[in-house]
């Protein structure tokens, strides 16, 4: 059975709930107080990226006059203003039912850190669908391939039937680095231009991933 055993590993923000808009709402505010320019979500996507310490230093944050700590809890206190306007992606339900229903164990690997990613989760309704949870250790938005491996401890799994499900550039790199597959959605946190350059498959949004099983 282990050879014919599908495992999903999800990426959360971006790719099951649709938070666009509150990470865009969010940096603009944190932008306005600079007094620098604002982003509209088009050069968002473009721009947003993994370690996000280069990304504020892109939007023309100066980390050498304030700390990027500072930085990166500010940014959370406004997401976390704005989470519950978060809701999942419209097809969402339908693709972690559409696994469920075929026995695929599913689980969730985020950049966001470990307590808020589980009450986001939870706070959507969805945690019965996933066997793990797995978040950041604290909120600087740094790579997910460390937990990521320590995720893949806990899983009895084929790497050649396992797949890392994500909307950013940085999932095809930390799926490589976990030596899994990896399938991103076009309708997140980068455009489609930046993810079909990963050479990885790229679907337009979830209702197209069951073509792909």
């Amino acid at each position: 059975m282990l050879k014919k055993q599908t495992t999903i590993i999800w990426d959360w923000n971006g790719t099951l709930i649709d938070d666009l808009h509150i990470c865009l709402e969010s940096i603009n505010a944190m932008l306005k107080r600079r007094h620098l320019p604002l982003l509209s979500s088009s050069v968002y996507r473009q721009i947003f990226d993994f370690p996000v310490i280069n990304y504020y230093l892109k939007l023309g944050f100066d980390l050498e006059k304030e700390s990027f700590d500072h930085v990166s809890v500010e940014f959370h206190d406004e997401y976390l203003k704005r989470l519950n306007t978060g809701e999942l992606h419209k097809h969402a339900l339908y693709i972690l039912n559409y696994f469920q229903t075929k026995g695929i164990p599913q689980n969730i690997l985020s950049a966001l850190r470990h307590d808020l990613l589980i009450d986001s989760v939870q706070a959507l309704n969805v945690t019965s669908y996933f066997k793990n949870i797995a978040g950041n250790k604290d909120l600087k938005g740094h790579s997910k391939t460390e937990f990521g491996l320590n995720l893949l401890k806990k899983l009895t799994y084929n790497p050649e039937h396992t797949y890392l499900i994500g909307d950013t550039t940085h999932d095809a790199e930390v799926a490589h680095a976990m030596g899994i597959k990896c399938i991103l959605v076009a309708d997140g946190h980068q455009s489609k231009e930046r993810l079909l350059a990963t050479k990885m498959p790229v679907v337009n949004n979830l209702k197209e991933l069951p073509a792909l099983f």
